[in-house]
């Protein structure tokens, strides 16, 4: 953690965020995605899944948070930063907040 730079870390996060839209639309799905990273690192990472489970809930941003929170066993993300490829909508705003 000594060489984390938070301005390298927070591009490098958006690409991949970005990258993970763009196959995410590639595999037939919206083409939105989120990551969850702390202190320069991928906690974890959603594309858009409302297609794909035909549920209008699985917006990037949830799944990404509800994965991370199981990864991390904790209800808290206050060290984490989210990633999206959007503004977020009212729904994820709130679940984000």
């Amino acid at each position: 953690m000594s060489n984390y730079c938070p301005q390298q870390s927070d591009l490098e996060l958006m690409r991949r965020c970005v990258a993970l839209a763009k196959s995410s639309r590639s595999d037939g799905e919206y083409p939105f995605a989120a990551v969850v990273g702390r202190y320069g690192e991928v906690v974890c990472e959603a594309p858009n899944m409302v297609r794909r489970a035909s549920d209008v809930t699985r917006h990037a941003e949830m799944v990404a948070l509800s994965t991370a929170q199981q990864m991390l066993h904790t209800r808290s993300l206050d060290d984490c930063t989210l990633y999206s490829t959007v503004e977020p909508c009212a729904m994820c705003a709130y679940a984000i907040r």
